[in-house]
């Protein structure tokens, strides 16, 4: 905020010289060449950092960004760096709808190439989301704008996959072990609100989060209209295990044989983690997306779910 633009972009001119300089040293002439090719790649997309700036309105800035050939489907970088800048400037221009979506990628490319790639982004996005409630009529507008067949079957097969994920509708079903090999299905678990934390022993951020789930335990746990529920996605049960006697964590402890191929991971989508889920007392989706435990005001959100 304290830098006009010029300054800001010979600032990083300086550093990518002074980084070139010492991968030319690399005696790997490989990983030398891939490097520098993608310090190239990359200028452009860190100079859009400039916009994160409050209220940056630098009249170079925007010469610069309109001098860019944002249209060209080779170098998708630019096109992706612009699109989000364009979105934090121009977000609600037509409206939060998906066809307002539309419209502002008219706006911003003339290489239908770029638009469908982005217009199935934003599709898949919302199919993807349980909160959405207008899927079909977003799949329509996708099919009647897009000229890409393999993207329209794209996002055709995730509606499919996803038109049933619902706020209100039933949790998949599945089964899981807990930690002396009894099997348990998530049913039974019903009966009051369910936090539901899915991670791994090797995933660093899920470990991290830990900690803020002890504090959630020991927030709620002498309120019995809740509970919470570790899934872990290890393949590795001694590992598991070892972690947990070494944690020892106050609530219920489960993980699934199948891992990332379990009916949770593929109904919603959980490819990473950690991923926080929650369902109401009888079973149903409350979020499948919920916030994390160290999320600030994460109490509040879930005093609200309980409350609604």
């Amino acid at each position: 905020d304290t830098i006009s633009f010029a300054e800001y972009r010979e600032g990083w001119r300086e550093t990518v010289d002074r980084e070139r300089h010492e991968i030319i040293a690399i005696p790997n002439v490989n990983f030398r060449t891939m490097m520098l090719e993608r310090m190239e790649e990359m200028y452009n997309h860190y100079l859009f950092r400039f916009a994160l700036g409050k209220g940056k309105k630098d009249e170079k800035f925007l010469t610069w960004i309109n001098s860019l050939d944002r249209n060209n489907p080779n170098d998708l970088e630019t096109a992706a760096s612009y699109h989000r800048w364009y979105r934090g400037e121009y977000k609600d221009k037509y409206g939060k709808s998906f066809a307002g979506y539309l419209k502002c990628l008219d706006d911003e490319f003339t290489c239908q190439q770029i638009k469908d790639m982005f217009a199935a982004d934003q599709a898949n996005g919302i199919m993807e989301d349980a909160k959405a409630e207008n899927k079909e009529e977003v799949l329509k507008a996708f099919e009647s704008y897009c000229s890409d067949k393999k993207l329209i079957d794209e996002v055709r097969e995730t509606y499919e996959h996803y038109k049933n994920v619902k706020i209100g509708s039933p949790f998949v079903h599945f089964t899981m072990s807990d930690t002396k090999g009894k099997t348990v299905a998530i049913e039974s678990l019903r009966g009051k609100f369910t936090y539901i934390d899915c991670w791994a022993t090797w995933c660093g951020p899920c470990c991290a989060e830990i900690p803020y789930m002890e504090k959630l335990y020991d927030h709620y746990k002498k309120d019995k209209r809740i509970q919470l529920v570790s899934i872990s996605l290890d393949s590795n049960k001694k590992k598991w295990l070892e972690k947990l006697a070494a944690d020892k964590p106050g609530w219920k402890q489960y993980i699934v044989p199948e891992n990332f191929e379990s009916p949770p991971c593929d109904a919603y989508g959980i490819n990473g983690i950690p991923r926080f889920m929650m369902i109401d007392p009888k079973g149903n989706i409350i979020s499948i997306d919920a916030p994390r435990p160290s999320s600030e005001g994460i109490i509040k959100w879930i005093d609200e779910q309980m409350n609604k």
